[in-house]
């Protein structure tokens, strides 16, 4: 799973819907659902039940639905002090006063 493939189901699990979210990511729909495909079977595990009408939560999906936003806020953090550290504004600085 890469952060792209976290973002389309992301969108996909708050919107449910396929065309919804796709147009929200700014890609074409059949792009998304492939996506969300090529990461159900890399996961092994469905996310979406998919009716004619209707999308669905699977279970395993709830919980990722539940979880991943946690991760992305951590993963944009840890990418925040990358950024930090490489642009040499990281450290620390100890001031002394003499009398």
């Amino acid at each position: 799973m890469n952060t792209t493939q976290i973002k389309y189901f992301l969108a996909v699990a708050r919107t449910l819907n396929f065309t919804e979210a796709a147009k929200k990511l700014y890609i074409s729909q059949p792009a998304l659902s492939k996506q969300i495909n090529v990461l159900e079977k890399e996961l092994n595990m469905l996310l979406f039940i998919r009716d004619q009408k209707k999308v669905r939560l699977t279970p395993a999906g709830a919980v990722l639905l539940k979880e991943l936003p946690k991760f992305e806020e951590h993963y944009n953090k840890i990418i925040h002090k990358a950024n930090v550290a490489n642009a040499g504004n990281d450290g620390e600085l100890s001031i002394g006063i003499l009398e």
